[in-house]
């Protein structure tokens, strides 16, 4: 991650990652603690987790993050996504989305942190207490945020992309293709 960011020019706080067993319940717990450090004033939070790679130039990212921080209407962009359902464009970078998995990459706005990691809390909670992991999964719970409470932007064109290889979720090599 950190030559992929030097590639990008991408500065910022490296989060070291918490290990848990099982592993979704270790990735759930350092999307909190990412989403718990402080950053200066009204700064969004770009969380990615170690298995992204980007797919298109900084310049393309930044283009299209600049459109989604300057979308007042928009709270919570996910740069790499998995849609669930039909988005909805509304500009030639950007679509809505209501029903998108996939917590490797996305960008959340200062007045959406405290929904989107109350969420992440609330999935941590249930997974320590031994809660079913494809219902109390990250991107499983804050879907209940997606479309109502918050509203969730994808770029039209795949940005990034999890990498293949071994996942402590899954505990298997995974290639998820998005």
């Amino acid at each position: 991650m950190e030559r992929l960011f030097a590639e990008h020019n991408i500065t910022g706080t490296r989060i070291q990652a918490i290990s848990a067993v099982p592993g979704i319940l270790g990735c759930g717990k350092s999307h909190v603690k990412a989403l718990s450090t402080p950053v200066p004033g009204e700064t969004p939070i770009m969380v990615c987790e170690d298995d992204l790679i980007f797919t298109v130039s900084r310049a393309e990212l930044d283009e299209i993050v600049e459109e989604f921080l300057s979308n007042a209407a928009l709270d919570v962009l996910c740069l790499a996504y998995n849609l669930r359902a039909k988005p909805i464009p509304i500009s030639q970078s950007l679509q809505i989305t209501d029903n998108t998995q996939t917590t490797a990459c996305y960008v959340v706005k200062p007045d959406a942190v405290p929904h989107i990691r109350q969420s992440f809390e609330a999935s941590v909670e249930e997974l320590t207490g031994g809660g079913d992991t494809k219902k109390a999964a990250l991107d499983i719970v804050w879907k209940k945020l997606q479309g109502g409470k918050l509203i969730f932007a994808a770029p039209r064109k795949r940005v990034a992309v999890q990498r293949p290889g071994f996942s402590d979720i899954a505990e298997t090599f995974v290639d998820y293709g998005v």
